[in-house]
């Protein structure tokens, strides 16, 4: 098993469940690939995997194969702020990854224009099918609501929470929406009904025992079962490995990204800023995807400490810490931000740098 990340260990405890005998091998000086609990500044906090994304079903199914059985505790129904070039907004109070339930509400208005908000009246009174034959969510909300809507609010939305475009998100990836939509011939009306049955839609979930105590536990079972666990090999040793092996199965993490974790003075923090976070677009000039106050999102397990506050930046490529810092202080308008860093760390695609 070449990999000693979560598919690594889970794969390698079915496979000697089922008699065969294993070793598991990786370059990396750890076990846990992207799961990992650092200390940033005393406090104790998994700086990798983190949360069950509804959008991310390959962890939702290591999860279930690995043998442990942690506990999802659901995101606070916070309200989400929107980097866009006019600012940082807050957005609509009653939304689907960013699909309106009220068109011209203020907060979509300040985000879309008023131009673009009139054309999202027109989804009340346009023929029920209208869109129902649309393969992506795209296509639904141009149809429904018009490009203005689609491009300037559920987009950048829609990469913020998924990391895919509005036209890669299939139309049936939000669970019941079009179903809704037909029955109540409105999108804005199935989003509406959606919320009333969901308050809060996105669906993260942390986990409890967090993800490197779930490695802990599957890395105490697998030496139960006489599992090697080698790590620090070169590309060489990995080689010969393969050749002296029955199966090869590779399951080292590919995943790129960073990911800052950054422990604040509370203090300091704008409260107009609280809540689940900020979200931007491809279009954004930061690399940033997301700033999740996780604080705020799941206070029973890091916001127990009033005084203190914990982002997690997250980015689809590579960014630094004081850049992670300084696209926060820019979306919050706060200058004293960085003297409120009690402090942070980087964790870039399976590397944590300090």
């Amino acid at each position: 098993m070449l990999g000693s990340g979560f598919a690594g260990l889970v794969a390698a405890r079915e496979r000697v469940l089922q008699g065969h005998t294993v070793r598991v091998l990786d370059t990396a000086s750890r076990a846990g690939g992207r799961a990992l609990s650092a200390q940033i500044a005393a406090t104790s906090i998994d700086v990798g995997i983190l949360y069950l994304d509804p959008y991310d079903s390959e962890l939702v199914d290591l999860i279930d194969r690995s043998g442990q059985s942690p506990q999802g505790v659901p995101a606070e129904p916070l309200r989400w702020w929107l980097a866009t070039p006019q600012g940082t907004l807050p957005l609509p109070e009653m939304h689907v990854v960013g699909v309106p339930a009220a068109p011209l509400a203020a907060e979509t208005v300040a985000i879309v224009g008023r131009r673009a908000a009139w054309r999202g009246m027109l989804d009340a009174v346009l023929p029920g099918p209208r869109g129902a034959n649309a393969t992506t969510l795209g296509e639904l909300v141009r149809a429904r609501l018009g490009a203005g809507i689609a491009d300037s609010l559920v987009a950048p939305v829609v990469h913020a929470l998924t990391g895919r475009t509005l036209d890669e998100l299939s139309a049936t990836d939000i669970a019941g929406l079009r179903h809704l939509m037909l029955q109540q011939n409105s999108l804005t009306r199935a989003v509406t009904q959606l919320r009333l049955e969901r308050a809060e839609h996105h669906g993260m979930e942390a986990l409890e025992p967090a993800p490197s105590s779930l490695i802990t536990a599957m890395l105490a079972e697998l030496d139960r079962y006489g599992v090697s666990i080698e790590l620090g090999h070169d590309r060489e040793s990995l080689d010969l490995a393969r050749a002296d092996a029955d199966t090869v199965i590779d399951t080292r993490d590919s995943a790129t990204g960073s990911v800052v974790t950054v422990l604040l003075d509370g203090s300091h923090v704008p409260p107009g800023r609280r809540g689940a976070g900020v979200l931007a677009g491809p279009a954004s000039r930061a690399r940033v995807r997301r700033v999740l106050d996780l604080s705020a999102l799941w206070p029973t397990l890091y916001g127990r400490d009033t005084t203190q506050t914990i982002l997690r930046v997250e980015s689809n490529g590579e960014v630094s810490i004081d850049e992670a810092i300084d696209t926060v202080v820019g979306w919050w308008n706060c200058a004293s931000l960085p003297a409120a860093v009690q402090g942070a760390y980087l964790m870039r695609d399976a590397v944590v740098k300090p």
